[in-house]
C-alpha cells in the first residue's frame, strides 16, 4: 500500500490526503493579505509508532469521515441514564472503517479527489464515496460524502475535523447556536476535566464546572492541561473559530438537517499514555447524529439524547444514496 500522500493545490489552497481513512491534511490556505496559515491539527507522533494500532491514530488531526462514529465505551460509572455507556461493549477500531481502512482513488485532478471505500458483503452499508474539492475562487475546501446501503440501517456518523489550539490561553474564540449542550456523562481519561460530568448549558461560555463554578468554553485553550468533551445538540448554523492573534476565522459548516449536532472535542495535553504522552493538542468540531463518542449500539438504542427528540444515527436505506456535504473555510477577521 502506498504510504504517501497525494497532493492537492490551487492559487489558494494546499493540501495532501491519504489513502488510510482518506484523511485530509497537511492544509494551507491564503488569506486575502497574502498570509498561508495552517489551521488543522496534526499529531506529535511517528505514524509508524507502534502505539497507533488502528487507521486515523497514525495521522490523528486535518480530518475524516467516520462511519459508524464513537465506539468508546466508558470504563466508570456514568451519569443518571446513561449506563449502556458502560455496559455496551467497546467497538474497535474506533470511529469504524471509514476512519481506519485503506480507500481507492475513482477519480483525481490537480484541486480534488474522489475515493471509495467498499464495505464486507455482510454489512448493511455497501460503499462510502468521498470527494475533496479545493476551491478555485475561496480559500475553502468542500468535502462531500455518498453512502450506498444494501438494506436499511440507522448508524452513528460525523464528519471529524480538528483544529490546532494556539499557545495564547484564550486565543481561539468559538462562536456557535444551539438548542442544547450536555457535557459528558462520565469521566474521561485524563488528570483533569474542566466540566462537571452531566450537566446541561445553553451557551458554550457558560458550561458548569467541575467545582460548580461557571467555564467558558468559548475562549480555549483554557491554559492547564486537560482532556474534554461536551456536545451540541441542534446546532443552528455554521461554527467559527476565531484566531484572535493571527487574524483570522475558519468557517466550518455541514449538513445539520441529517448531522444535527457538533461534539467538540478538548484534548489540550490531557493523556499521559503512549502516544499521547501529554503532548497532543488539538480542537475536534465534529459535525455528527450520535450520542456522544459512546459505542454503536448506544446511538442506535433509545438513549437520553434521543428521548428529548434529538436524533443520534443516520437513517440509510437501498437504493437512495445518501449525500452529506461538510465545508471547511478560512476569512481575515
Amino acid at each position: 500500500m502506498n504510504n504517501d500522500p497525494f497532493n492537492l493545490e490551487t492559487g489558494l489552497v494546499h493540501a495532501n490526503v491519504y489513502l488510510t481513512g482518506a484523511l485530509l491534511t497537511d492544509v494551507a490556505f491564503l488569506l486575502n493579505g497574502g498570509t498561508w496559515v495552517e489551521p488543522l491539527a496534526t499529531p506529535t507522533w511517528s505514524p509508524t509508532s507502534p502505539h497507533t494500532n488502528f487507521g486515523h491514530m497514525r495521522r490523528l488531526g486535518g480530518e475524516f469521515f467516520c462511519l459508524p462514529f464513537g465506539g468508546s465505551a466508558m470504563k466508570n460509572t456514568p451519569c443518571s441514564g446513561w449506563g449502556s455507556f458502560a455496559t455496551e461493549p467497546e467497538c474497535f477500531p474506533l470511529h469504524g472503517p471509514c476512519a481506519n481502512e485503506n480507500w481507492s482513488i475513482t477519480e483525481r485532478q490537480h484541486d480534488q479527489i474522489t475515493l471509495r471505500l467498499d464495505f464486507p458483503e455482510t454489512h448493511p452499508v455497501e460503499f462510502v464515496t468521498r470527494r475533496i474539492k479545493l476551491s478555485q475562487e475561496l480559500p475553502r475546501i468542500d468535502i462531500e460524502v455518498t453512502i450506498g446501503a444494501r438494506r436499511s440501517t440507522a448508524l452513528p456518523a460525523a464528519f471529524h475535523p480538528i483544529l490546532r489550539l494556539p499557545e495564547v490561553v484564550g486565543g481561539l474564540k468559538l462562536d456557535c447556536e444551539f438548542s442544547l449542550g450536555l457535557t459528558y456523562p462520565g469521566t474521561i481519561e485524563s488528570d483533569r476535566m474542566a466540566a462537571k460530568p452531566g450537566k446541561e448549558f445553553r451557551s458554550i461560555s457558560a458550561v458548569p464546572g467541575e467545582n460548580g463554578e461557571i467555564v467558558d468554553f468559548s475562549l480555549l485553550p483554557l491554559g492547564p492541561a486537560l482532556e474534554d468533551v461536551v456536545l451540541l445538540a441542534g446546532v443552528q448554523g455554521p461554527i467559527r473559530a476565531d484566531y484572535l492573534e493571527e487574524d483570522f476565522q475558519v468557517v466550518l459548516d455541514w449538513d445539520r438537517e441529517h448531522l444535527p449536532h457538533c461534539l467538540i472535542w478538548i484534548h489540550d495535553r490531557g493523556i499521559k499514555s503512549e502516544p499521547w504522552s501529554g503532548q497532543y493538542r488539538g480542537l475536534g468540531i465534529e459535525p455528527m447524529a450520535a450520542a456522544f463518542d459512546g459505542p454503536w449500539e448506544l446511538s442506535a438504542k433509545p438513549n437520553p439524547l434521543s428521548a428529548r427528540g434529538y436524533p443520534t444515527t443516520l437513517r440509510l436505506e437501498p437504493n437512495s444514496p445518501r449525500k452529506l456535504d461538510c465545508s471547511i473555510r478560512v476569512e481575515g477577521i
